[in-house]
């Protein structure tokens, strides 16, 4: 077993692994490493695992897809998990960044 002492209490803190649930449950991942304080219950993690997930998420959402021709325009489709967590439909406005090399797409 692997322990810490809890930032928060100061208490002992043992590694365990869980389901680690965002953004109202939309976003589960699972079975991931973090702290859980004995004293006060307390859950966190260390930085090297906030970097990890960190890495894990952008890892998770990216989509790669192919340009396709729609009439006269090039267009790029979105994934149906995407457009079910942002909950879009059509006629829905987005707005176009362009920047070199990227570009960000917002939901209005």
């Amino acid at each position: 077993m692997v322990f810490l002492n809890c930032p928060f209490c100061n208490g002992s803190a043992i590694l365990e692994k869980a389901d680690l649930i965002l953004d109202n449950g939309k976003i589960i991942i699972k079975n991931e490493p973090n702290y859980k304080c004995k004293k006060c219950k307390q859950e966190f993690c260390t930085s090297k695992q906030m970097f990890h997930l960190d890495k894990l998420l952008h890892e998770t959402f990216l989509f790669k897809r192919n340009i396709i021709v729609v009439g006269k325009s090039l267009a790029v489709t979105l994934p149906s998990d995407v457009v079910a967590h942002y909950n879009l439909k059509k006629g829905d406005k987005v707005s176009i960044l362009a920047k070199p090399k990227a570009i960000k797409i917002k939901f209005d």
